[in-house]
């Protein structure tokens, strides 16, 4: 039919009559068309009297949005539609949110894009970086110290190759130190260990005994538990194994206190091992530390 409107779809013309919204159906695709409404404008003659001039009529303007759309009527709604000229051929959509912005609904505020968790994620990616470089650093730095000191070094030796090695002479270890405040006693053992080739270190009490474990970091104890003074033989014991450096330096226990086994010799002197004092004890003592050096 001449004059009938043809759907933006299919091309076919449109006809019949609109609905209570004022939509056309197309017959050919089922497509929603509205009908672009006529909207009347009544243009006011001026007055012979009035001096200001005309003022063309305009639609009066739509009524603000009270915030509360479930409070519109239907009827409302519809009204403010019928006053929008928009065109047809806008994609559903497009006419929704034109016909309400002509209408007088503000457009729906686009949510701000939430950065913080991106950002955050950001910092904590960029921290572990640091950290694993640092730990590679660290790496390479242990990778270093272990190759320089695993390399072998160079032979200054000149004896042929495969030649035995001599052996260090017993003198040339670290000290002995003796603690014991029987003086007769402590002679007898440092007479002893200058005859195995040892330079012992002579203390008869245990704070000047403290000072030679941290000058000479001796390489064994022969301890006299039972020491008269402020500090016991017991109390230079628990320094001695509560310091890192000196835990494993052992101790031999040269006392006249009455000690039964190695067992008790260990539980309450921390002892190694132990010899009585009595006649004819320093050759034993002798044995002992060899062994406990050996």
């Amino acid at each position: 039919m001449a004059g009938s409107p043809k759907c933006p779809r299919c091309g076919a013309a449109v006809t019949g009559t609109a609905d209570d919204l004022g939509f056309l159906s197309c017959g050919g695709c089922g497509a929603r068309l509205r009908k672009a409404p006529t909207v009347k404008v009544t243009i006011q003659s001026p007055s012979p009297t009035s001096t200001a001039p005309p003022v063309p009529a305009a639609a009066a303007p739509p009524p603000l949005p009270t915030g509360n759309r479930d409070a519109e009527t239907t009827d409302s709604l519809l009204a403010r539609i019928e006053r929008v000229d928009a065109s047809a051929t806008l994609p559903p959509g497009a006419q929704s949110s034109h016909a309400l912005k002509t209408a007088g609904f503000p457009p729906a505020a686009s949510p701000a894009p939430r950065n913080e968790g991106m950002e955050g994620l950001k910092g904590i990616l960029e921290a572990i970086q640091k950290d694993m470089a640092t730990l590679k650093q660290s790496h390479q730095e242990l990778a270093a110290t272990v190759a320089r000191l695993s390399a072998p070094k160079a032979s200054t030796s000149t004896q042929p190759p495969g030649a035995p090695r001599p052996k260090t002479p017993p003198s040339a270890l670290r000290p002995l130190l003796i603690v014991d405040d029987d003086a007769k006693a402590a002679e007898e053992v440092r007479k002893a260990c200058e005859r195995m080739g040892f330079a012992p270190v002579v203390s008869a009490a245990v704070r000047p005994a403290l000072d030679a474990m941290g000058r000479e970091r001796p390489a064994l104890l022969i301890l006299e538990p039972l020491l008269a003074g402020e500090l016991s033989g017991k109390d230079f014991v628990n320094y001695v194994k509560s310091t890192m450096e000196w835990v494993e330096i052992p101790i031999l226990v040269y006392t006249r206190a009455a000690i039964a086994n190695h067992e008790q010799a260990r539980t309450d002197f921390g002892a190694d091992d132990y010899v009585i004092k009595a006649e004819g004890s320093i050759d034993l003592l002798a044995k002992k530390i060899a062994r406990l050096l050996g």
